[in-house]
């Protein structure tokens, strides 16, 4: 043994790091913490700490071991907060960093998680709140559920209540999890396809009752036509439809400089349809002939008349409604409704407009279609309180 200068220690030869050398020398660095600063320890340790043991120990393993040791149990000594843990390059730095970026990487599923079910819960709610018995309420029950679900989950992938659950209570809740997840996926799969489908019938029976609609309307406005008013009556509207009572201008041929209308009138070229038969006689032409003379306005004689025909002739045939890409019509069914088979409803009334009192009209499909939960509108033409035909559909 040697007495260390300055430290007041006595101490044995150590053997290979002994439990002697490991009391003396974490005694030194206690007593020198006291004496100096915690740099003057540090090179207490490294000079006279260790001066007799390089001396003695010939394995130099072996001192090194010892060193580590003797230093690991200096720090135990030093709090963490002291001046000798401060960052002092750009390592410490970057060590923050990584364990920052570490924490995020670690929770960032567990937040979009709980932000996507947070966000689903309250698009639900605005929702509920802004609907009432007539107003849309666009988003299914179901989505109120897949947002807590999303939300307990994101809670449950939290790293420091995954380190809290036992391992059969994560099976479970995994297990939960994975058939809440399946319930949801096929229940969102079905509320788009039902969607789909929904929109496919409404567009189709729209078209249909729309068609209807615009149909009756025309009729009703050629009955006014000849009629003065409006009928509220499907039976007269319909016995109008199929009579030749409207009206139509027929006109061939065209005055000109050398003959003009006034002295075509005086000299009686202006005839009507009804006395080309005779004339054409008279010429010893056919009646077919004629009438090719009169619209090539080869002959001075004009066709100008007034018939008759039939607003079914006109409009509701079939080669007049293919000519116009429209679908054909069945008299039989166009004042039903697609959707129940209920009658169309169909009311009159006089209005005051401009100081004058002029009819009105309003037809209306009685039947309600539509989703439960859903603002239900029918489609109607017409109004009583105002002179106007116009309908709902935006025609």
């Amino acid at each position: 043994t040697r007495q260390q200068r300055g430290w007041g220690l006595t101490r044995k030869r150590p053997n290979a790091c002994s439990s002697a050398s490991w009391l003396a020398v974490g005694a030194c660095g206690k007593l020198a913490l006291r004496r100096s600063s915690t740099s003057s320890a540090l090179g207490l340790l490294d000079t006279a700490g260790f001066r007799g043991v390089d001396k003695t120990l010939s394995d130099v393993g072996k001192v090194r071991a010892c060193r580590v040791a003797v230093r690991q149990g200096f720090l135990s000594f030093a709090p963490l907060d002291s001046p000798l843990f401060a960052p002092k390059s750009m390592n410490d730095s970057n060590d923050k960093y990584g364990n920052l970026l570490f924490l995020v990487r670690s929770h960032s599923f567990s937040l979009i998680l709980f932000t996507a079910g947070f966000a689903w819960t309250v698009m639900y709610i605005r929702s509920v709140m802004a609907s009432t018995d007539t107003a849309d309420l666009s988003q299914p029950t179901e989505m109120l559920f897949a947002g807590l679900a999303l939300m307990i989950s994101g809670v449950l992938a939290m790293p420091a209540v995954l380190d809290r659950v036992p391992q059969k209570a994560y099976r479970i809740l995994l297990g939960v999890g994975a058939v809440g997840a399946a319930y949801f996926f096929m229940a969102a799969t079905n509320s788009v396809l039902d969607e789909e489908q929904f929109q496919m019938d409404r567009a189709r029976i729209n078209a249909t009752t729309i068609q209807r609609l615009t149909d009756i309307r025309d009729a009703e406005l050629a009955y006014r036509e000849v009629k003065g008013e409006f009928t509220n009556s499907f039976d007269t509207l319909l016995a109008f439809i199929n009579e030749p009572l409207v009206p139509l201008n027929f006109s061939i041929g065209s005055f000109h400089d050398t003959l003009p209308e006034a002295q075509s009138y005086e000299e009686g070229f202006v005839i009507k349809r009804s006395n080309v038969p005779g004339i054409a006689a008279k010429l010893g032409w056919t009646e077919q002939a004629l009438m090719d003379s009169i619209t090539s306005d080869a002959v001075s004689y004009k066709v100008r008349d007034t018939l008759y025909t039939s607003f079914f002739a006109e409009n509701f045939a079939d080669e007049k409604r293919v000519d116009k890409k429209l679908p054909l019509v069945n008299l039989d069914s166009l004042t039903f409704s697609p959707t129940s088979g209920e009658r169309f409803s169909i009311d009159t009334t006089y209005v005051e407009q401009s100081g004058l009192r002029v009819s009105a009209i309003k037809g209306q499909d009685p039947t309600l279609f539509g989703r439960p939960n859903v603002k239900k509108v029918t489609l109607k033409f017409g109004s009583l309180v105002e002179a106007h035909t116009d309908g709902n559909w935006r025609q």
